[in-house]
């Protein structure tokens, strides 16, 4: 029973873990204007809006649910205060706290190191007196502190994490 929206998408379908009984799923309407994170309970055959989106005269972007494990919490990204930003939730669905914030757009997910509480990703238009387009990688914590920069320079960066996890 996923239908709430006249010609709705679903997509980001996962499993949360290898044992669970639900699904979870992203469902947009077609306008792109509500969106929501939900969570559907297969043996009851419920479904259980877990983050709802919503914007007037404009379009909803979204990028993947990243869990940090298993379920586990999640990182959601989301334009909610104009700016695109990432957030920590809880696996129930409930907000613990933003990750980023500020007059910049923090955009895809690179990677996360759940054992050190870290989380890297690509951003636009923080660094002052930069091109706003220029794209640079940043490292932060998973509870918003200690933003740093990783790859400076005046220039649009697409840097590589090494698979070495010594950060």
């Amino acid at each position: 029973p996923v239908e709430k929206w006249k010609d709705q998408r679903l997509f980001d379908i996962h499993w949360q873990d290898t044992t669970s009984d639900s699904l979870r799923f992203v469902r947009r309407d077609r306008l792109q204007r509500n969106m929501e994170l939900c969570e559907i309970d297969l043996k009851a055959n419920k479904v259980t809006p877990m983050i709802t989106e919503s914007i007037e005269n404009a379009y909803l972007e979204s990028q993947p649910v990243r869990y940090l494990k298993p379920g586990g919490d999640f990182i959601w990204w989301s334009e909610r205060t104009g700016w695109g930003h990432l957030y920590l939730y809880g696996n129930d669905g409930k907000l613990k706290n933003p990750i980023t914030s500020g007059a910049y757009r923090a955009n895809n997910v690179v990677d996360v190191d759940a054992d050190k509480g870290k989380v890297f990703f690509q951003s636009y238009g923080r660094e002052e007196n930069e091109n706003p387009y220029n794209r640079h990688l940043y490292r932060t914590g998973l509870d918003g502190k200690g933003l740093t920069l990783l790859d400076a320079g005046d220039a649009d960066h697409n840097s590589t994490l090494s698979t070495y996890k010594e950060f």
